[in-house]
């Protein structure tokens, strides 16, 4: 059965675990029964193959000849008809359906899908070109690819030169996935998850970080002094006409040219839920992959001595951590850790993707799990 394949649709992602306690991201598909439509034989076509149908549709939404074919099949209209060479033929009958059963002894598939279409891109996003200057004197080509032909010979631009264009929407294959699970009665695949995505961790740690700098200090530019606007000198017979009124920069309380301009007159790097979602999704994973990452049990009973805390923090080895906790166990620990070194508390909340990388190891409790998988459901 590995000659043919199967459509699903990605519903979402969770977590799974090993025997052996190791936790594992999951991407859910949801996957659909193929039904053989047509079984084709070496003789009529001059090769074996399958053609099976995917999906419900509405008979009003197909053409004439669709509804001829489906009729003299005597089948169920499918919304997808995908045609798969086979070496044996004899395995197939017209009107069996095949499901996630198919994938009973096979531990690694191949998944094939479309990017996320980006539209028309420029050189900067799609091909990762560093730009031009971004100070004076670029004539507003900051962003531009710059010179991609030839003198007169050979007088054109060679194919395949990286410039602006179309970007994503482009079928993608991600080979030799594990299947962690099989639920046959929902018709769901638990796929394991990629690892860490460094780009996009990079860009929410940029953004996090940008967001945190305090910009308070402000200067006067020269159109905002108070004063009259009038030079200071005549303009001819004096040698020093070129000079402005008193509000220029050259003078003691004049503007200040290209001075901070004070938080208002930055805009905040907005930061999407889903990107923020995602970053902390994997650096999880990967800290969990490392073996960084511990699930204790609720604090139950309140700590207020550090000493016995830092005694318990010893014993389980998890100095240099971020310990991630419900609101109650919070609340219960949080005074008898704060003098120690190399150890944060924080709740589900209030925790980012800066905190994981800060820190060695990531412990949470069950509770906390459970409130995390809430939140990023």
């Amino acid at each position: 059965m590995s000659e043919i394949a199967l459509l699903g649709k990605k519903i979402g992602m969770t977590r799974e675990f090993y025997k052996s306690g190791q936790l594992v991201p999951v991407t859910v598909l949801k996957v659909e029964k193929a039904r053989v439509i047509q079984v084709i034989e070496e003789e009529k076509r001059g090769y074996k193959a399958v053609q099976l149908g995917y999906g419900k549709i509405k008979n009003s939404k197909l053409t004439k000849a669709m509804k001829g074919v489906f009729a003299k099949k005597n089948t169920e209209a499918k919304k997808k008809l995908k045609e798969f060479r086979v070496n044996d033929t004899s395995a197939y009958k017209e009107g069996n359906e095949f499901g996630l059963e198919i994938f009973k002894d096979i531990k690694f598939v191949d998944t094939r899908s479309k990017t996320i279409g980006k539209g028309f891109a420029g050189a900067m996003k799609r091909h990762n070109f560093g730009g031009l200057r971004a100070s004076h004197g670029v004539s507003i080509s900051h962003r531009a690819h710059g010179s991609t032909g030839h003198s007169q010979d050979p007088g054109k631009v060679f194919k395949g030169k990286k410039m602006a264009g179309h970007m994503g929407d482009k079928l993608r294959t991600m080979q030799n996935i594990e299947i962690i699970k099989t639920d046959l009665e929902n018709d769901l695949l638990y796929l394991k998850a990629a690892k860490i995505n460094q780009k996009l961790v990079a860009s929410v740690l940029y953004k996090t970080n940008a967001n945190y700098k305090g910009r308070h200090a402000k200067t006067k530019q020269q159109n905002e002094v108070k004063g009259p606007t009038s030079k200071i000198y005549a303009q001819k017979g004096t040698g020093g006409a070129r000079h402005a009124s008193r509000k220029a920069p050259i003078f003691v309380g004049g503007g200040i040219a290209h001075g901070p301009k004070g938080e208002l007159a930055y805009k905040k790097r907005k930061l999407n839920k889903n990107e923020k979602k995602q970053s902390v999704a994997s650096l999880i994973t990967e800290k969990n992959n490392n073996k960084n990452l511990l699930i204790l049990n609720d604090f139950n009973s309140e700590i207020k001595k550090t000493k016995e805390m830092n005694s318990i923090i010893n014993k389980l080895e998890i100095s240099n951590s971020l310990i991630i906790l419900d609101k109650n166990s919070k609340d219960k620990i949080e005074k008898s850790v704060r003098n120690i070194p190399n150890v944060k508390v924080t709740d589900v909340n209030h925790f980012s993707a800066y905190d994981i990388i800060k820190f060695k190891k990531v412990v949470f409790t069950e509770s906390s799990v459970k409130e995390l998988e809430k939140r990023y459901s």
